[in-house]
């Protein structure tokens, strides 16, 4: 991802590639050559699919915003896109572990860990 836009103190922007399967994609493009050769009405409308398909696949799109609040600032993230979510539940892992004392989650059966430094839920067991 890289970033697109930033205002200092108010706001930034980042945007990745488009989120589309690379395999559907690669099939679409080469039975659409193929078809090309052999029927040719078939493989335009097969090559005009895949790009239909590149166009309409979301882009990676990750915005955070920063706004003034009483006793500090409020802070908005807003993610499109499987790569953006990711790093959207990554960013909000590390400020839940950030604020003192703020529960976390176990990844596998969804517990609460209370204790910040814990390595391994609770509950079952499972390495955090």
């Amino acid at each position: 991802m890289r970033l697109v836009s930033t205002i200092p103190n108010q706001s930034l922007t980042a945007e990745g590639s488009r989120g589309f399967n690379v395999l559907v994609m690669g099939v679409l493009l080469v039975v659409g050559f193929i078809l090309l050769l052999l029927i040719p009405i078939i493989g335009i409308i097969l090559l005009i699919a895949s790009l239909a398909y590149f166009l309409v696949s979301k882009k990676n799109v990750f915005t955070v915003g920063i706004t003034p609040a009483a006793g500090g600032s409020q802070v908005t993230i807003m993610a499109s896109g499987s790569k953006a979510e990711a790093a959207l539940n990554q960013m909000v892992g590390v400020i839940q572990l950030s604020v003192s004392g703020a529960l976390r989650n176990c990844r596998n059966c969804g517990a609460a860990i209370v204790d910040p430094s814990a390595l391994f839920c609770p509950s079952c067991g499972a390495r955090q």
